[in-house]
């Protein structure tokens, strides 16, 4: 074999050792920048959270309710509780998105009005249901019910109590029959949550918090449809990657006591 062609030998050999480092090193350098980009996204949607949950204390002092969801295509606004309990074409939506508009808020917004999280996903808003008396007025939605409900001979504010329920043991299904000593929070007025860096559509956990119905849209921002939550019971769980029980779901809520709180100082309840 020739000096030349031992040379060259060599030269191959040694490009291939500086690219199998070069490669070790990128993908070295590529990780950490993932991880930050990771947390910076999760103290972003945390703060995005926080604002969210001010302007619903912010709504509800002013008008005496919570407003009621939003959906693609109304521009942000939530639908009228002044003529219907949260109705659209004639349902009741109590699980729907932020209402971006109403609430007077900045962010990202997508082609359909929808606020998104640092994910590209919008931000999902469930508001309670309950009716404590029979007249037909969801509470936490209709202007002034809460008063009118708490005005009521015999009544007070600890009979008016919302129905969302946030479970945090992932050895439990959370339903009306869940463990107290398996509940994060009960009596959830509102809640808002982001889907997080992945929704996946195996997990029982996120599945719970928005894969029970879908919210059908065309593909005019790249997504023909939304999971939403169908039912008032939640999951609110540590960070977890394991095949089938991922959970990455961020979450905030408002607490009827928190909620009632605001109002009295505000001189929205007697």
């Amino acid at each position: 074999m020739s000096l030349k062609k031992i040379t060259q030998g060599f030269t191959l050999i040694e490009m291939a050792v500086v690219l199998a480092i070069l490669v070790v090193l990128l993908s070295m350098l590529v990780s950490p920048i993932s991880a930050q980009r990771h947390t910076a996204n999760l103290v972003k949607v945390r703060a995005e959270l926080a604002d969210i949950k001010e302007a619903l204390y912010g709504y509800a002092i002013t008008h005496g309710a919570l407003p009621c969801p939003t959906f693609p295509g109304l521009g942000g606004r939530a639908l009228d509780a002044s003529v219907s309990n949260c109705e659209r074409a004639g349902v009741a939506e109590f699980h729907g998105f932020v209402p971006t508009v109403t609430l007077g808020l900045n962010g990202q917004i997508d082609c359909y009005g929808l606020l998104l999280d640092p994910w590209g996903q919008p931000y999902r808003y469930s508001v309670s249901s309950s009716n404590f008396s029979s007249d037909d007025e969801v509470d936490f939605v209709r202007n002034g019910e809460i008063r009118a409900e708490a005005s009521i001979a015999n009544h007070a504010l600890a009979d008016i109590k919302p129905d969302i329920r946030i479970c945090g043991d992932a050895s439990q299904t959370c339903n009306a029959s869940t463990n107290i000593a398996s509940l994060v929070a009960d009596n959830v007025a509102a809640l808002v949550f982001s889907l997080g860096r992945h929704n996946q559509s195996l997990s029982e956990y996120e599945n719970e918090n928005a894969g029970e119905k879908n919210e059908t849209v065309s593909a005019a921002c790249s997504a023909p449809s939304f999971g939403l939550s169908n039912d008032r019971f939640f999951y609110s769980m540590p960070f977890n990657e394991q095949l089938g029980n991922e959970f990455d779901d961020e979450l905030i809520w408002i607490s009827s006591n928190s909620l009632y709180a605001k109002m009295l100082a505000a001189g929205q309840l007697p």
